[in-house]
């Protein structure tokens, strides 16, 4: 299993480089590396365990660990708060204070009031990414293939984005790309 440390610095800079937004990936994502730990540990900390259906619904997106997922409601999503993210935001419009869900390895933020009728969907979505982390090895190297894909493809055609789409949309049909 590789591990963040396994990412050698030129591999991740080749993969950065192959984005249009080569210098602000490169700052980008060591820092984001730092907020996914920071947030993770906080919704570890904070959050609840998923329920049996949504243990279940882990399981079949591919979770190999759905016992160590925890959920936290907020009013907003924290890590999009800062200066940093909202500068990043006009040269990646996709990353916004609307964003209604995000996973951050084992820990899944849902923003309040927002998931009515779609929360089952939206934590299959974000369980999803769960097992992208799994298959990656790491936070380091999770962030640098989905990153570099979604400035390479475009958030929404980023293949691992796709995947996260089509393995929610297997849980309930319901579910859409506008996430």
């Amino acid at each position: 299993m590789k591990t963040d440390s396994d990412v050698s610095p030129n591999r991740f800079f080749s993969v950065i480089m192959m984005g249009k937004t080569a210098s602000l990936g490169l700052l980008f994502l060591p820092v984001a590396g730092i907020w996914v730990a920071w947030h993770e540990r906080k919704i570890l900390r904070e959050g609840v365990p998923l329920s049996s259906q949504g243990m279940m619904d882990a399981a079949e997106v591919g979770v190999r660990h759905p016992e160590k997922i925890r959920v936290l409601q907020v009013r907003n999503i924290p890590v999009l708060n800062g200066r940093f993210i909202r500068a990043l935001s006009k040269f990646w419009p996709e990353i916004s204070t609307h964003t209604i869900g995000l996973c951050l390895r084992y820990g899944i933020y849902l923003r309040k009031g927002t998931a009515s009728g779609r929360e089952r969907e939206l934590i299959a979505h974000e369980c999803a990414h769960t097992a992208q982390y799994e298959a990656s090895g790491g936070i380091v190297t999770f962030l640098v293939r989905y990153f570099s894909e979604c400035i390479h493809y475009g958030y929404r055609s980023a293949p691992m984005e796709m995947e996260a789409v089509e393995q929610a949309g297997r849980i309930s049909p319901s579910v859409n790309a506008s996430k």
